[in-house]
């Protein structure tokens, strides 16, 4: 996600370079575009931040701190860990 919004960064700093190479697209519907994915890539972060900190922790061999085993089966069957 982070490489994506870099790359969205850097579309927006050279758009007044490439909009008049391609012609058809105005710099504000350029703008415009970006602006909409990178909303919805904060979004998605928003709502699956969590998960996927979680997931990338667990690969890497950490352990779940709680031992409570409902609260750990709860999460395992919400995010689909095995």
């Amino acid at each position: 996600m982070g490489l994506a919004f870099t790359c969205l960064t850097i579309i927006l700093i050279i758009s007044p370079i490439i909009v008049p190479i391609i012609g058809e697209i105005r710099v504000e519907q350029l703008y415009l575009i970006v602006f909409y994915i990178q909303c919805y890539c904060s979004y998605y972060l928003a709502q699956h931040g969590n998960e996927l900190y979680a997931k990338n922790l667990l690969e890497k061999g950490f352990e779940f701190h709680n031992t409570d085993p409902q609260i750990i089966e709860y999460v395992k069957k919400k995010w689909d860990i095995k």
